[in-house]
């Protein structure tokens, strides 16, 4: 088995919170020579932002959801550190606001530990799964909204429509942090 990355794009764009990097990533992953799998990574990184930026913007009242979704099921998940930790040893992620507290608030501006979008997503990924009786899956995409943090629950909910289904984390004020469409 051979994987192959390669970046595809960077931009820079001004955001709310300041300029941000978008930066698109190509995985080709290949055996025997063929082909078998390509996936496209939109990384999004952003200026550092003074402690309190980041963290008044966290724990002010959220904004009211409006019409929020109704889903055919939903389950709640509770992360807390030591998961955080073993996912970024599991992934290779080594950026400090998944496993190091005073890292994440102190410099990044960040109310806890923040959940690895990744995790999510693959939170995302087996509740579709479960769904449908660990039917194959042809298509996975996820996009991330609002961060998650440690020790905060959230909700992973899912409708399904025909051969597809909408997926997403919701956090625990209501506001979704992540969308997903899973195609079976």
């Amino acid at each position: 088995t051979r994987k192959v990355s390669t970046v595809k794009s960077v931009d820079i764009k001004q955001g709310s919170s300041g300029a941000l990097g978008l930066v698109r990533v190509e995985h080709a992953l290949s055996q025997g020579g063929d082909t078998c799998l390509i996936e496209y990574q939109d990384l999004v990184y952003r200026e550092p932002q003074s402690s309190g930026a980041q963290a008044s913007s966290s724990s002010g009242q959220p904004p009211a959801v409006s019409d929020p979704p109704t889903s055919d099921a939903s389950e709640v998940v509770m992360p807390d550190e030591v998961t955080l930790f073993r996912y970024s040893a599991l992934t290779y992620n080594a950026h400090r606001i998944h496993y190091d507290r005073d890292y994440a608030v102190r410099e990044e501006g960040y109310p806890d530990l923040v959940v690895h979008g990744p995790f999510t997503a693959s939170r995302l990924l087996r509740f579709a799964s479960s769904r449908m009786n660990d039917a194959p899956i042809r298509e996975f995409s996820f996009r991330g909204t609002r961060p998650l943090v440690c020790g905060q629950p959230f909700t992973v909910h899912a409708r399904k429509q025909a051969e597809e289904m909408e997926l997403w984390a919701q956090n625990d004020r209501g506001q979704i942090a992540m969308k997903a469409r899973a195609i079976f």
